[in-house]
């Protein structure tokens, strides 16, 4: 193994343990979602972040049809996670939004985050923090180019 790998390989090693760490202090959360599934979480911080989506649109993320997209949303929006609106520009469109429990969700998850981010981050200085946002920011991008270059190989 030569050093490259054998410092990914710690990364990786400090990775897993973090995000265990990090579990264990999010178990008080999922307590009050213990029903969600992993599908729904995800599509609830899609809609978080996106604000509003099609059904199509909600397909395509997730792989599957139109029509397991509609079922999925209908679960949702009877225990009131998401609502739908008709397109007033195109009634045979549906956007898909976040109700009230959706909400609720990801402002519990959002103070989850700033939770963990003060509690574990504090040993790093502000220089530390900038530094660490600066290497995610690389990866990401880099990570986006690789995916932008997949997507374009398979078409």
């Amino acid at each position: 193994m030569n050093n490259r790998d054998h410092l990914l390989s710690q990364m990786i090693q400090l990775d897993n343990r973090l995000r265990d760490l990090f579990t264990r202090n999010f178990e008080h959360v999922l307590q009050d979602y213990a029903e969600m599934t992993s599908r729904e979480s995800i599509l609830l911080d899609l809609l978080h972040r996106h604000k509003k989506m099609t059904i199509s649109e909600i397909a395509e993320n997730f792989s599957i049809t139109a029509s397991a997209a509609s079922q999925l949303v209908k679960k949702m929006e009877q225990s009131h996670y998401l609502k739908r609106e008709i397109n007033l520009n195109n009634r045979r469109e549906i956007f898909v939004s976040l109700d009230h429990k959706g909400m609720k969700f990801n402002r519990d998850l959002d103070d989850f985050h700033l939770s963990i981010y003060n509690k574990y981050y504090a040993v790093l200085s502000e220089k530390d923090i900038e530094l660490l946002i600066s290497l995610n920011k690389k990866i990401l991008e880099y990570g986006l180019k690789i995916q932008q270059t997949e997507n374009t190989d398979e078409a």
